[in-house]
């Protein structure tokens, strides 16, 4: 395992990844509080958690954490990986009122799941 700790630059750089693609869909009416979370990450290739965003529909605001897998990343892969990863995390809030009514209606959450994961990759593909 290796311990994964963020520096004060990689901090700023994904803070003006947030304002940029807050701006471009639209979620300026949104707080979005976010954490950047050090820790270790296995060294095996298996897909680890990025990153976790809970959303409050009801008051406009979203809670971003960027775990230690993300960062990993961003070193390895580089600024794509961050951009597409923080685009993918935002779109959630687009489609979270359509998730949280559609959870009260079907039966199946994993299908539900499955189907929100394939829209907000898709919208983030489209930015």
């Amino acid at each position: 395992m290796k311990m994964y700790k963020w520096t004060k630059k990689e901090e700023d750089y994904i803070e003006s990844l947030i304002i940029k693609y807050k701006k471009i869909l639209k979620l300026q009416d949104w707080t979005i509080e976010y954490t950047f979370c050090n820790g270790e990450v296995p060294d095996d290739d298996e897909m680890h958690i990025a990153a976790i965003i809970g959303i409050d529909i009801s008051y406009y605001k979203a809670y971003l954490q960027l775990k230690p897998f993300f960062l990993k990343k961003f070193r390895i892969i580089g600024k794509s990986s961050a951009i597409d990863d923080i685009k993918h995390e935002l779109c959630h809030i687009l489609t979270e009122p359509l998730y949280e009514l559609a959870c009260t209606s079907f039966k199946s959450k994993k299908e539900l799941e499955r189907a929100r994961e394939q829209l907000t990759e898709k919208i983030s593909k489209l930015i």
